[in-house]
């Protein structure tokens, strides 16, 4: 947990929702920030209202339908929407309003 400490006080979350939203094409960009992202919110309330404050639900939705073949981004695009949603029912209502779930279904069924 201190590295994730660390990685959120160098700034790390504005950091890799910048880089969401500015590669939005590039799926080794798209896959590690995501990535990164829900291990940060698997582990700590302040981590995950820090990403959703920075606003990356939509980036990650948008990550979902812009990537639809590729299986790791659909997997850590996941895997981020699950520990935003776990514990917090505003984000899990946030991830729902984005648009979230019938690009999770449709993500499923081509996969």
């Amino acid at each position: 947990d201190a590295i994730r400490t660390a990685i959120v006080a160098a700034g790390g979350v504005p950091m890799l929702v910048a880089a969401l939203r500015g590669h939005p094409r590039t799926v080794d960009v798209q896959e590690r920030a995501s990535f990164v992202l829900g291990n940060l919110a698997a582990r700590d309330d302040a981590f995950r209202s820090a990403i959703w404050a920075e606003g990356a639900i939509p980036l990650l939705v948008a990550a979902l339908q812009g990537h639809p073949s590729d299986v790791y981004v659909q997997f850590w695009v996941c895997g981020a929407l699950a520990s935003l949603a776990t514990s917090d029912d505003t984000l899990a209502a946030a991830i729902v309003a984005a648009g979230a779930v019938p690009l999770l279904v449709a993500g499923l069924q081509g996969h």
